[in-house]
């Protein structure tokens, strides 16, 4: 069986909506080379997620080999991503803390985000990884993880789904931020959006502290 950096195929997958599912591509691959590898993560981590009996076990688990620190602001998942981080015995070792800025105001005065450049709604792509980038440069922490969202049963503005979250990981020079869609009512999706949060910081850190940076030619 195919091993990839540490991680068997079997708990790798892709996540559609709130329900999961094997992905077609990767699960039989074999690579020799390292660099085949980090090609690999470069080009698919976004989709993919870690399977494992409890991922925020494994995250903290990760960091603490690897020796890193992380802060969270939260929007939409209210704090759900922090509190599961800290269920887990010895997470204060890594985990230095969060913010839950579900206002405006609150992303204003507690992360530092211009309030000129919040979007209608204060949902994004560019708002989640400016918050994940204000996390690390203010808090001097490794990585940042910003969460934002529309949980609904409104939309906080027109051009914005009910299901549209936005998470980004800032890090080692690079900000990952990937768009989720999810279905279901107001906790069904913050419920995902919480496991997407947790299984994309999984993801970013076995792309870039894991597999490491991509040697480009």
């Amino acid at each position: 069986m195919p091993v990839l950096m540490g991680l068997g195929p079997r708990d790798v997958i892709c996540r559609t909506g709130v329900e999961f599912h094997s992905h077609p591509l990767g699960v039989r691959l074999s690579f020799q080379e390292r660099s085949l590898v980090r090609e690999y993560w470069k080009r698919y981590y976004p989709h993919w997620q870690i399977r494992c009996p409890c991922p925020a076990a494994r995250l903290v688990g990760l960091l603490q080999r690897k020796n890193l620190s992380l802060a969270v602001a939260e929007s939409c998942s209210g704090g759900g991503i922090s509190s599961a981080i800290t269920d887990v015995p010895g997470a204060s070792s890594v985990f230095w803390g969060g913010a839950v800025a579900y206002s405006a105001e609150a992303k204003v005065s507690l992360l530092g985000v211009d309030r000129t450049k919040l979007p209608s709604g204060c949902v994004g792509a560019d708002l989640s990884s400016g918050m994940a980038e204000l996390l690390r440069q203010r808090y001097k922490v490794d990585l940042g993880l910003a969460v934002t969202g529309a949980l609904g049963p409104d939309t906080p503005a027109p051009q914005i789904s009910v299901g549209e979250v936005y998470i980004a990981v800032a890090g080692r020079g690079h900000t990952a931020v990937r768009r989720f869609n999810f279905c279901g009512d107001r906790q069904t999706i913050k419920k995902a959006v919480i496991a997407a949060g947790i299984n994309f910081l999984l993801t970013y850190c076995a792309r870039w502290y894991v597999a490491g940076p991509v040697q480009m030619d």
